[in-house]
């Protein structure tokens, strides 16, 4: 059976609105062992938040207060590619090469789930 996106994502999308706070975001990212974050208002993918992207301000900046009062559309990056529900196994993996994770919508645009490397590890554990 051939692999698709609807195979490997996580449906439960976890992601921080670009108003809250970097505070909020390295929190959550701590709580739930996750290292990166869509952006999301209002269903639509606008960027992304990495620990690497929090890491980089870390250096940046003198001291935290200055870091944590920025709000996530200050720092946010690009927003992670989106591929439908069908999208290959050979596609995704692909697509993680440059990106943290791979957003997964259905054919209305609505978003399904997410896709990580460590959700690519998984498909091995299972054969």
């Amino acid at each position: 059976k051939n692999i698709r996106a609807e195979d490997l994502m996580t449906t439960e999308v976890i992601s921080i609105s670009p108003d809250d706070s970097i505070e909020n975001a390295a929190k959550l990212m701590m709580e739930l062992k996750i290292s990166q974050l869509p952006v999301i208002d209002k269903g639509k993918v606008l960027g992304s938040i990495s620990e690497k992207t929090i890491s980089a301000l870390i250096q940046k900046f003198e001291t935290t207060e200055q870091i944590l009062e920025k709000r996530i559309k200050d720092v946010m990056e690009e927003p992670f590619p989106i591929v439908p529900r069908s999208c290959s196994i050979s596609v995704i993996s692909m697509l993680l090469e440059d990106n943290q994770a791979v957003i997964v919508s259905d054919k209305w645009g609505k978003i399904t789930g997410i896709i990580t490397k460590a959700d690519l590890l998984k498909v091995l554990q299972r054969r």
